[in-house]
């Protein structure tokens, strides 16, 4: 039993305790436990200097990719982009209680583009609060079908978690996201079966009387005020969104590269409005999550780097029978939704996942499917936990309370996750 390996495990407890007791920044977190435990491992000054700048080394392309896309979706929200999209789908929607439904499940897809929780909760809820309130369905219905749907919608790349992967496990995130594109479709489908569900059980007073202006004039009573924007410039901001998407999937360019050109870009297109935008909060929100993902890249040096992973690996794969040991990435992904309950995903991730990809490596399966095996589940209950800050701003909109949510989501979360799972698994994108 190597001392290195038992410091890797102290390590991950730490985290644990110090994430959920005493709430301290993940950034200091990440520079300051790693290297303690890799001093009490017995490694040198020189040695921790290598892992350091290799680890910080490895994680700059996510960090870079992340300040991009912060900055070139806040731009779009900022001209009222994802706004205007909205309404317009919105109005076209005529009011049944099962279309208002699936019109919250387009509208959060939409939004949550930008892969911002308090974006898209922002968005969502004052684009559908009024149309739900109007027609006396209970708000607990909008947040959980928005919540359902940012958390299928969360696999993207520059949404957080995929992204973290990539850097704890050293390669590029949209790699990762291609895997879980077909999960994320039917995940997608799942939400609208989900809002069929939900709305066979909700009675609504008067409403197949509402015409399609009742629906545009209750959006507009809560559309934000934004930066005005010529129909010209609008249309193009939407067709450099899509051909940055586009790119994204289809080209092997580095995300943070594909997001330097369309930021240039877009600010060119709307220079005139950029130097009316508020922008400032964007740019902390991107400094903030830059720095943070920076910080990672200690912990990620020191424990790929050094022998403290392959201890860990060691020890755990000791335990595990030989015929599980080339299902890890499955059983950490089944696992994914109920443990995310009492340990925080950023442990999950920066803690857990290094191991199982080492396991599973042994067994010939690529760092990018255990990644997405984990990714495709854990995503459903994101917006669920009470770790997730936007959570609790998307409530305070609602006017509904935590257990509530979880009271009427959690169960719809589990659902999602076992069959996103499953469909990976059926159609050979996860191999069994």
């Amino acid at each position: 039993m190597d001392i290195s390996g038992i410091m890797g495990f102290a390590l991950m407890i730490c985290m644990t305790l110090l994430v959920y007791k005493i709430k301290v920044s993940l950034g200091i977190l990440f520079m300051t436990l790693p290297v303690i435990a890799g001093f009490l491992s017995g490694f040198s000054m020189a040695e921790m200097s290598l892992y350091i700048l290799k680890g910080i080394e490895n994680v700059i392309p996510v960090a870079l990719m992340f300040a991009t896309a912060i900055l070139f979706f806040g731009i779009l929200n900022e001209t009222g982009t994802f706004t205007a999209i909205i309404t317009k789908i919105a109005g076209r929607f005529h009011l049944t209680r099962k279309n208002i439904f699936l019109m919250t499940v387009f509208v959060s897809a939409i939004a949550h583009l930008s892969g911002s929780g308090a974006v898209s909760y922002l968005i969502v809820i004052t684009t559908c609060k009024s149309i739900y309130n109007e027609n006396k369905i209970p708000l607990t219905n909008l947040m959980c079908l928005s919540s359902l749907t940012f958390g299928v919608m969360n696999m993207l790349p520059w949404a957080g978690p995929c992204g973290r992967l990539a850097g704890v496990l050293n390669t590029d995130p949209v790699s990762i996201w291609r895997l879980c594109i077909p999960s994320q479709i039917f995940g997608i489908l799942m939400v609208c079966v989900i809002a069929c569900i939900l709305s066979n059980y909700q009675k609504l007073s008067d409403i197949d009387s509402l015409s399609e202006n009742n629906c545009k004039q209750c959006i507009a009573r809560n559309k934000p005020t934004l930066i005005q924007q010529s129909r010209k410039k609008r249309c193009l901001s939407v067709g450099i969104m899509t051909i940055i998407i586009i790119l994204l999937i289809i080209t092997r360019i580095s995300s943070w590269i594909v997001f330097m050109m369309g930021l240039s870009v877009i600010s060119i297109i709307n220079l005139k409005e950029v130097k009316k935008m508020e922008l400032m909060k964007y740019i902390k929100s991107a400094g903030t999550m830059a720095g943070t993902v920076l910080a990672s890249g200690v912990m990620v040096g020191v424990l790929t780097q050094s022998s403290m992973l392959t201890s860990m690996s060691e020890m755990i794969s000791g335990l595990l029978p030989v015929s599980m040991r080339e299902h890890i990435h499955i059983l950490l992904g089944a696992l994914a939704n109920p443990i995310s309950w009492i340990m925080s995903g950023e442990v999950e991730i920066f803690g857990f996942m290094p191991i199982a990809a080492k396991i599973a490596s042994e067994c010939q399966i690529a760092v990018e499917v255990t990644a997405a095996a984990f990714l495709i589940p854990y995503s459903a209950v994101i917006f669920v936990l009470p770790m997730t800050v936007s959570v609790h701003l998307g409530l305070s909109l609602c006017g509904v309370s935590l257990r509530e949510h979880i009271r009427q989501t959690y169960l719809w979360t589990l659902f999602l996750s076992i069959t996103m799972l499953g469909f990976a698994i059926i159609i050979g994108i996860l191999p069994y």
